[in-house]
């Protein structure tokens, strides 16, 4: 019996570490999202191009290739985004998971919280993955349409400084604040929407997240999308947003900060 009680109270302390899960989770699902995006299927490219290329009468010099706008390229496209937004986006929502697990766990003890922070977590990842599909059939029409380079960026610097300046604008927008408000306490999102379910409270919060980091998202376009440099400090910035104080004013200074470069890469051409 006492061995049965001693491996009782072992589960028991195991299924309570709700941090530990919740930590883990994240980080494989951002491990496999990176895996994939460095070691997934490479872009498919135009078809029948190798035997026009032998054709006497289709000398083409210098002609742009688009991949087109089809299921093909779409279907690559789709992932990749996925696996980027997972990548970049669940490290800043951390913090909230890990509250509402905990806060799960205190509010019905008898039941374990992983359920609900499953429910929770896949109502954020929902939201991210709308986007990420939005996202990726806008890059296939805009390379469809020959307006991105080889580099999966806007080709006309006048186009890469608008979309640098609309991101800086929104980053002094109310509309930004209420955003990242939300995002930044976690308690006081949890306390507001009590009594909505587990699936609905991650639902809202993925869409004050979007709200909050989806223009910092479109930055790709203009450092590239598949760019490991630009993923990165994007990642950096949308978690350091959420989890500096209020005080720091970071969405101030990133606005201020975009809308030099926008002027930068204007005088640049």
């Amino acid at each position: 019996m006492v061995e049965v009680r001693s491996g009782d109270a072992l589960v028991e302390r195991l299924v309570r570490q709700d941090r530990v899960i919740v930590l883990l989770a994240i980080s494989s699902l951002v491990a496999i999202s990176i895996a994939y995006l460095v070691a997934g299927p490479s872009m498919p490219t135009m078809p029948n191009m190798e035997g026009m290329a032998d054709m006497p009468d289709m000398a083409m010099p210098d002609m742009a290739m688009p991949m087109a706008m089809n299921w093909e390229s779409f279907s690559w496209l789709a992932p990749m985004w996925i696996a980027m937004m997972i990548g970049m986006m669940l490290p800043s929502a951390a913090p909230m998971l890990l509250l509402f697990a905990r806060h799960r766990r205190f509010s019905d003890p008898a039941k374990s919280p992983a359920a609900a922070t499953l429910g929770f977590a896949g109502g954020y990842l929902a939201v991210w993955i709308a986007f990420s599909l939005l996202a990726a059939l806008l890059q296939a029409y805009l390379f469809g349409q020959s307006w991105l380079t080889d580099e999966m960026q806007l080709g006309s610097p006048l186009a890469r400084a608008a979309l640098l300046a609309a991101a800086g604008i929104f980053e002094l927008t109310p509309l930004k604040s209420v955003c990242l408000e939300s995002c930044r306490s976690p308690a006081q999102f949890l306390a507001a929407h009590a009594r909505s379910g587990n699936l609905a409270k991650g639902l809202r919060h993925g869409l004050f997240c979007l709200g909050c980091c989806a223009a910092l998202m479109g930055l790709l376009f203009v450092a590239g999308v598949m760019n490991p440099v630009a993923i990165g400090a994007l990642a950096a910035i949308v978690l350091a947003q959420k989890l500096a104080p209020p005080r720091w004013r970071l969405d101030m200074v990133a606005g201020i900060a975009l809308m030099a470069a926008a002027v930068f890469v204007l005088a640049r051409g």
